[in-house]
């Protein structure tokens, strides 16, 4: 194997351990945001009369974490497209992980 080829081969590891990462922190956000919501539900069944602020109150935690999710899932989109142009061969630069110049070309939400 000759040397481009094992530095492409590392490059795309590098890139892809960041792809799972951003999979992973996805993830995160999902059972977070599970989590909060069944704690604030359980927390309104223990009142005799639950307030509708705790309704409300359950949709701020799934707000919040929507919006880190979204975040996530873009720049894993975008580093799959680093990915793919690692692989094609229009990204030179040995181990640069500059996801933005792909940022447009993927959808923000």
């Amino acid at each position: 194997m000759t040397a481009d080829l094992q530095r492409m081969a590392e490059h795309l590891k590098l890139v892809q351990g960041v792809i799972t990462r951003m999979a992973g922190n996805s993830a995160q956000m999902k059972m977070w945001a599970v989590s909060l919501v069944a704690a604030v539900f359980v927390f309104s069944g223990l009142s005799d009369d639950p307030h509708w602020l705790v309704g409300v109150g359950g949709c701020v935690p799934v707000i919040a974490l929507w919006g880190m999710d979204a975040r996530y899932l873009h720049l894993e989109r975008c580093y799959v497209r680093l990915y793919e142009a690692v692989v094609v061969g229009r990204k030179m630069t040995p181990f640069e992980l500059d996801y933005r110049p792909y940022a447009t070309e993927v959808d923000s939400v």
